[in-house]
């Protein structure tokens, strides 16, 4: 399970306790290592969007920058 992301994300307390019945193993992570992953993984997105969308016809008037920015908003869709 996985809980407490929202604390994280708005630098709030936690709003719920976790209790167990069995013994466990508890793995936490601080604010600031929670948003470097957030942020690395979001970069790592961009790039892979960035370079998808290089091969977007309508978009290569686009200078590079309109180009990483449509890339840092754009959502992948799979149609089956």
């Amino acid at each position: 399970a996985i809980f407490g992301e929202l604390a994280l994300i708005y630098d709030d307390p936690r709003a719920a306790t976790v209790m167990t019945v069995n013994e466990c193993t508890f793995w936490f992570i601080n604010r600031e290592t929670f948003n470097y992953c957030v942020e690395g993984s979001h970069y790592e997105q961009t790039k892979r969007n960035l370079s998808a969308l290089e091969h977007v016809m309508v978009l290569k008037e686009l200078s590079l920058e309109e180009r990483m920015m449509v890339a840092d908003v754009v959502k992948l869709k799979i149609f089956r």
